[in-house]
């Protein structure tokens, strides 16, 4: 028969389930830049920021030029 702790065992790991989902769903960013080490704000990094705003930036302006960076 299962007891209290079992109870909030089967919560926890539910919880940890759900945010491991979310993680991968949405992508995990990073806490520094993977070119420069420039911190990446908060909410960039809750949307799967990888890179700082100057590197994104030229990233982005290599691929609409039709250019790899």
């Amino acid at each position: 028969m299962p007891d209290f702790m079992d109870h909030v065992q089967e919560r926890v790991q539910r919880d940890l389930d759900v945010a491991i989902s979310e993680a991968t769903r949405h992508g995990v960013g990073l806490p520094f830049c993977e070119e420069c080490d420039a911190p990446i704000s908060l909410l960039r990094q809750e949307l799967g920021a990888r890179l700082c705003v100057a590197h994104q930036t030229a990233k982005e302006a290599g691929q609409a030029r039709g250019g790899r960076r």
